[in-house]
């Protein structure tokens, strides 16, 4: 990885990641830091999406109603809440996808800047936008992508800190995955192995109540079982009328990481 000084604008700089952005078959999937901490331990993720809009019914084998008789869905006649498989934003399993997250630059930005992950820990550079360095009006920094990367360097706004997963550009990704399986489910119906996948993490030794699963850091309280503490997860992100209690049906699809 190599890092160096361009001149070009930054109009000239978008236009050519647009460009190259053009030519780029494989789609993106944003993961949370739990999640990156579970592929990071494991090497392999589940990745739970709620439907919008939420299907009609109680049971997966439940007749699709409304908006969502006028999706393709595969051409069925008569598609179930099961075949929302078919409209899934992980696509079809054995597709990849490039890993984006929470991102930032640190080090010396003038001699070895480099690129930081939030999920790591450490610091995000702070600085200001550089300006009439070496006598150029400003500063634009270039990566040369590693092999199998095809788009081009991409101007970084230097600025404030962390920059969120959304805004991530491909040359920045550390993590290809490939989705093993995709189903429906609602979010009540996780199984522990699940919960497990999604980054639950198991304490040792529990805590007085016998208690030992979380999903975050050592100050959180622990649950009884491993689905007790994604409620916990799930709810702590969810908006309204999403929230554990309303049981939402979901997307579930699981991630495995690509080796490099």
């Amino acid at each position: 990885m190599r890092w160096q000084f361009g001149r070009k604008s930054p109009a000239q700089l978008t236009k050519a990641a647009s460009r190259e952005a053009g030519k780029e078959t494989m789609k993106p999937i944003t993961l949370t830091e739990t999640e990156i901490r579970q592929l990071q331990r494991a090497g392999v993720v589940q990745v739970r999406r709620t439907i919008k809009p939420q299907p009609e019914g109680d049971h997966a084998d439940a007749p699709l109603t409304g908006r969502w008789l006028g999706r393709p869905l595969g051409g069925l006649l008569m598609p179930r809440i099961k075949d929302l498989v078919l409209d899934s934003p992980f696509g079809a399993p054995g597709n990849l996808r490039w890993v984006k997250e929470a991102w930032g630059l640190g080090g010396d930005i003038l001699i070895n800047p480099c690129l930081n992950y939030r999920t790591d820990g450490g610091q995000a550079c702070v600085h200001k936008r550089l300006s009439k360095i070496e006598g150029t009006e400003y500063c634009a920094i270039h990566w040369e992508a590693p092999a199998g990367v095809t788009d081009s360097p991409t101007l970084l706004e230097i600025g404030t800190g962390w920059q969120s997963a959304s805004s991530m550009p491909r040359w920045a990704s550390r993590y290809t995955v490939r989705l093993e399986s995709v189903k429906v489910e609602r979010v009540q119906d996780i199984s522990e192995e699940d919960a497990m996948l999604c980054g639950i993490v198991v304490q040792s030794p529990p805590d007085i109540t016998g208690n030992r699963f979380h999903w975050g850091d050592a100050t959180q309280d622990r649950c009884p079982t491993a689905k007790d503490a994604y409620r916990a997860l799930h709810d702590s992100t969810a908006k309204r009328g999403q929230k554990w209690e309303a049981n939402p049906w979901q997307w579930c699809g699981t991630f495995r990481r690509e080796t490099k």
